[in-house]
């Protein structure tokens, strides 16, 4: 650890460095919690839209096919200094997005909404995977990186674990539904101005600090293999 000298004299980008992966990280973990909106409560879902088991399944799959078109782009905002704080602020922003649609999707049993809050949902998740090496490589010291990376994505597992036990057992009627999902899009749209408080301004760069070609790659095999299960 630095000591407070050490700190003050270390530049921006190392001085801020636990504020914007607390950022990265909560916006991994709401992410991840929102895909199991649904699976856990395949039933309940797919009576209040009217729909079929396997149309609830699509709900799921719909956000894992939308970070396939959207990761490439996502990538090289993350990877950029100059881009990444509005990449990670963007993560919230997607995130509140597709909570306010599944609000309004449950409210109104839409069918139609509730896949378009998965396809945002999708995009968010693009920038989420990017930045596993981003935020890391960006802002902390060499000697943290693999640990920033490693809280980052065990972050994100967390999420979809919390969003796996917790929907079941809160949800357990329509009137839970709708409460449930509201509150959910009350924490969404607040942690946007939150977000814009953490997160420090970029350090002035045109450098990509990693290459698109091996994190696509990395990101196409976990996509795939997630959707295989």
């Amino acid at each position: 650890l630095n000591t407070p000298e050490e700190e003050e004299a270390a530049p921006p980008t190392k001085r801020f460095r636990h504020r914007v992966l607390a950022c990265a990280t909560l916006a991994s973990i709401i992410n991840a919690f929102m895909f199991m909106n649904f699976s856990p409560i395949v039933e309940l879902s797919r009576r209040r839209f009217r729909v079929s088991e396997g149309q609830v399944s699509w709900l799921y799959s719909a956000a894992l096919l939308a970070t396939l078109p959207c990761f490439f782009a996502g990538a090289t905002r993350m990877s950029n200094a100059d881009t990444q704080r509005g990449a990670v602020l963007a993560i919230h922003v997607l995130n509140a997005v597709a909570a306010l649609l599944r609000l309004a999707a449950v409210a109104r049993a839409s069918y139609a909404a509730a896949v378009a809050s998965s396809l945002a949902l999708g995009a968010g998740t693009s920038l989420v995977v990017a930045s596993y090496a981003a935020v890391p490589l960006l802002w902390l010291p060499q000697q943290e990186r693999a640990a920033g990376v490693a809280w980052l994505v065990q972050g994100n597992y967390a999420g979809w674990a919390l969003g796996a036990a917790a929907t079941p057992a809160v949800v357990v009627d329509g009137h839970s539904f709708g409460r449930f999902v509201f509150f959910q899009a009350l924490v969404c749209v607040a942690m946007v101005p939150v977000a814009q408080l953490l997160l420090p301004g970029s350090a002035p760069t045109t450098e990509p600090l990693l290459e698109g070609p091996p994190v696509a790659r990395a990101t196409l095999g976990k996509t795939i293999a997630d959707l295989a299960r």
